[in-house]
């Protein structure tokens, strides 16, 4: 059943009365809702089964009947439909008539087309439409009709239907007609804005018109390139653009970019190429900046770099403003000159007279430096004296035991560093009991041993002392170079010495310091220096000495003894010069020893080449 109407009635089953049973039957209803009513009475003379029955709901196509009722345009969904209109024209409020809509249609594209309603098809009756036209000022429109049918009368002119065309104060028209003469002309408005207007009356109908538009644009004056530089464009018209560029070290001075506007003027200012300027440079320490040509550091200008006295340049020394108003290559720096000095040491010398040595010339060592202890509960008693090595203005390397634990002063257990109060560094010094204006004194603002340092064995025997000043260096006053670090593990393990950067033959190094000049002797008052060997196997020192050897260390000296570092000399550097560069540099520092200078012995050096990476990292760590 639907809306109460009994649509079927089905009863009995597939063998005596199959034609009443719904066998593949599609029962219908007339609208979205149906009754399936199911009856049975007080009898069941048969094992009757009862029925199974499957239902879907279908979607009606309202549009396929009569369009929907729609005028125009009918779309159907599901459980439902919607009219909609044509181009032109205006659904009404009972959703289905439509009426011509065509009133002020605006368009803003420099180029468009447009057309009556229904076009090409006849337009309808009663139809008032306007297109309005509206671009940019300083464009003017151009109307160009591609077909044009509309009614006329053969003696009264346009009374039907018609176009007209208004801009600027300027009314053409009406234009009507079918034949090529009675076609509206090519139109150029005068301006950037037009009314195209459109009627018809309620009789005879044509196919209406079809036009299309676009613009054109004024010009504005020609412009030219400027000195040292190139202009990109040459249409000079409303909307188009020209770019000024400089050549390479030039920088536009004013507008890189003009337009041509709708008054027929350009935008922003006539531009001119700039030269290029650098910014100051920074200034280096210990150095001056040179002005090669001129001091305003425009493009092409260069700089030279000169450092003070007992400074060397590491970079370039010059540079150079660029077209990038930055400056070539980095900016250099003034480092100290290492391992140079002032006044020659002695040629070497065959006697033997530190142990076995001789007095240095004053100031032919300027790196060395006198490393004074004190005890701190002894009114500052002087308990030993070690020497060092100048590396730069604020850092001095020595021998790690000599400011750790272990003299009587001090505290029992080795290993412990000692006050910073209690440590005086001394530099220039020739005599060590004179003080002259070249010597200087300072404190120690920190003391650095190496990590792995085993006050047992003396191993890694190695420390830094960061001073309490920036020092000045002077003829008296120099640093000593670093040698390259040991980049293999192990690297002369072996039993034959190979020193790198040395020249072949120089089997010798120099030792100096203020120590004992033998065993049972007294400190020396002046810095003394000595000569000795460095090609000893580490096998052999192995044998010769009460320690092991270990890859730290590097064994030097005769083996006949008489030439030896000793007590006091601790800390200062085994020297050998570069064979390039010729400039000294610390192969080992003074360690420890059996005895002094004694026969079969030899002197043990801390190897400094194993520990340049460390005394780099903290160094540029503490800066």
């Amino acid at each position: 059943m639907s809306d109460g109407k009994e649509l079927a009635t089905y009863c009995g089953n597939e063998i005596n009365m199959e034609f009443q049973i719904p066998h593949n039957v599609h029962v219908m209803s007339p609208n979205n809702n149906m009754l399936v009513r199911f009856h049975s009475d007080f009898s069941n003379e048969e094992p009757f089964r009862g029925f199974l029955a499957h239902y879907r709901a279908e979607d009606i196509d309202e549009c396929a009947v009569e369009n929907g009722g729609c005028q125009q345009l009918c779309h159907n969904f599901v459980s439902g439909y919607y009219c909609s209109c044509r181009m032109y024209y205006e659904l009404q409020p009972d959703n289905h008539r439509c009426t011509v809509s065509c009133r002020d249609l605006l368009y803003t594209y420099e180029s468009d087309e447009f057309q009556t309603p229904d076009y090409p098809q006849k337009y309808p009756n009663d139809a008032d439409c306007n297109w309005v036209v509206r671009v940019e000022s300083g464009f003017v429109i151009n109307f160009v009709f591609q077909s044009f049918a509309l009614e006329s009368h053969p003696e009264e002119h346009c009374p039907y239907d018609y176009v007209t065309v208004h801009y600027d104060g300027t009314d053409l028209g009406p234009y009507c007609g079918e034949s090529q003469t009675d076609w509206p002309p090519n139109i150029v408005t005068s301006g950037h804005e037009v009314n195209v207007t459109f009627h018809s009356d309620n009789s005879e109908q044509r196919t209406g018109f079809h036009v299309r538009y676009y613009v054109t644009a004024r010009p504005c004056p020609s412009l030219a390139a400027p000195a040292y530089g190139s202009m990109i464009g040459s249409n000079f018209t409303f909307k188009q653009s020209v770019t000024f560029l400089c050549k390479a070290g030039y920088s536009v001075n004013g507008s890189s970019s003009r337009t041509c506007q709708g008054n027929g003027t350009w935008s922003g200012t006539q531009p001119f190429c700039q030269i290029v300027t650098c910014d100051t440079p920074p200034p280096i320490g210990n150095g001056r900046i040179l002005f090669y040509s001129g001091s305003n550091f425009s493009y092409t200008n260069s700089i030279g770099y000169e450092c003070d006295r007992f400074y060397e340049l590491h970079g370039m020394s010059f540079r150079e403003c660029q077209a990038n108003a930055t400056w070539s290559f980095p900016n250099p720096t003034c480092v100290p000159i290492c391992g140079e000095s002032s006044f020659d040491p002695r040629e070497h010398e065959s006697e033997t007279r530190i142990v076995g040595g001789r007095e240095a010339v004053r100031g032919s060592w300027p790196w060395q430096a006198l490393v004074k202890v004190f005890a701190p509960n002894y009114d500052f008693l002087e308990v030993e004296i070690c020497g060092g090595s100048l590396l730069n203005e604020e850092w001095v390397l020595t021998a790690a035991h000599c400011v750790t634990g272990g003299n009587k002063y001090r505290p029992s257990f080795f290993g412990n560093l000692v006050p910073t109060d209690a440590v005086e560094v001394g530099l220039g010094i020739h005599n060590r009991k004179q003080h002259t204006p070249e010597t200087l004194y300072t404190s120690v603002q920190e003391i650095i041993k190496y990590s792995e340092y085993d006050a047992g064995s003396w191993d890694s025997d190695v420390a830094l002392l960061r001073l309490n000043q920036s020092v000045q260096l002077t003829d008296y006053i120099r640093p000593i170079c670093l040698p390259e670090q040991n980049r293999r593990p192990g690297w002369n393990d072996d039993s034959t010495v190979r020193i790198r950067n040395v020249a072949d033959g120089e089997d010798e190094g120099v030792v100096i310091g203020w120590g004992q000049t033998g065993r049972y002797r007294s400190t020396s008052n002046v810095l003394r220096e000595v000569n000795v060997g460095v090609n000893v196997p580490r096998d052999e020192c192995n044998e010769a000495m009460n320690k092991r050897i270990t890859r730290n260390m590097v064994c030097a000296g005769p083996r006949e003894g008489g030439r030896d570092a000793c007590f006091g000399d601790s800390g200062g550097p085994l020297m050998l010069r570069h064979a390039t560069t010729g400039r000294y540099f610390p192969y080992g520092m003074v360690s420890w020893g059996d005895g002094c200078g004694e026969e079969g012995k030899f002197g043990v050096y801390a190897r400094i080449e194993n520990f340049v990476n460390w005394i780099k990292s903290v160094i540029e760590m503490e800066r």
